[in-house]
């Protein structure tokens, strides 16, 4: 039996809508994945983010034979800014020092704020004397910002994994913990590094 040119014209209709709507179901997935993958304050990735792209980033790492770093940078005294000038000057603090970290790293570089003045930087192709030099400028980027006037420090913490070197993202992260802890227990404002061998 052969379609009508009105049941056609509405077949067609009902498909166009039902495209637009698919279509805009993924934008809306799209972006509830970007939400859920970035901090808000800053624009970073966040800890969510890292958990599921630094194993991906180490295999490869493993798989080509190249080197990663990676960094913990910790803000000193945060909780002081918070206390003396109130969360939103703290806030613009925290804003600020995302930024810088941002423009210090490259696109392939993985710049996470990983919760509360604590930020991590996963860098490829980049050994451990390369990741010191980068947690060096780094350091003074942060202490040349004065975001909202105030004279901002922080304390890094470096730990790379060399070539054929099999290790996890835990093994690099807490040794960069340890790192960060003990630049902190030594003064602050400055970058220690922990090379982690297996």
């Amino acid at each position: 039996k052969p379609v009508s040119p009105q049941e056609l014209c509405a077949r067609a209709e009902n498909l166009i809508k039902t495209k637009r709507q698919l279509d805009q179901l993924k934008a809306q997935q799209v972006r509830l994945q970007q939400l859920a993958m970035t901090d808000q304050l800053t624009g970073l990735c966040n800890r969510h983010y890292l958990m599921e792209a630094a194993p991906n980033k180490i295999s490869e790492a493993k798989r080509h034979q190249f080197p990663i770093s990676l960094l913990v940078v910790d803000l000193d005294k945060f909780k002081n800014i918070n206390d003396t000038h109130g969360h939103a000057v703290g806030d613009i603090v925290l804003s600020e020092t995302g930024r810088v970290l941002k423009e210090c790293c490259r696109d392939e570089d993985i710049v996470v704020r990983f919760g509360g003045e604590e930020f991590v930087i996963l860098l490829s192709h980049c050994n451990i004397d390369a990741g010191i030099q980068k947690a060096e400028s780094i350091r003074n980027k942060i202490e040349e910002l004065e975001p909202n006037g105030l004279t901002v420090t922080g304390s890094i913490g470096v730990s790379a994994m060399g070539e054929g070197v099999n290790l996890l993202f835990k093994d690099l992260f807490n040794a960069a913990d340890k790192a960060v802890y003990e630049a902190k227990d030594t003064g602050r404002n400055k970058v220690v590094a922990y090379t982690v061998l297996s």
